[in-house]
């Protein structure tokens, strides 16, 4: 296995202040290492046993892979949509088992 590779890493972020013309914002630095240690790599096995055992539990539904663009819709379809969005929040209450 390459722990090498970003998606097996450990993100970082913080908050920095800047100061500029307009008053005081915060920006946000993101940063990424290689897992190290023992039990940093040991982390890995855990996240997958879980991902295989509660795969069919997982849902995002708001997460931004499966984004539709809805420029242009006509406002019966874009109710169409939600109502179907409402439904399946409705019908699928779904927990994981207590450990």
């Amino acid at each position: 296995m390459d722990y090498d590779d970003p998606g097996f890493g450990i993100f970082t972020l913080s908050f920095n202040k800047e100061m500029g013309e307009n008053g005081v914002s915060y920006s946000v630095d993101f940063d990424w290492r290689a897992r190290e240690s023992d039990e940093e790599i040991k982390q890995l096995d855990l996240i997958g046993a879980f991902m295989s055992s509660y795969q069919n539990q997982l849902i995002d539904l708001e997460g931004i892979r499966d984004l539709t663009c809805v420029d242009g819709w006509e406002a019966q379809k874009l109710e169409t949509l939600t109502n179907k969005y409402r439904e399946l929040e409705e019908a699928e209450v779904r927990s994981l088992p207590a450990a």
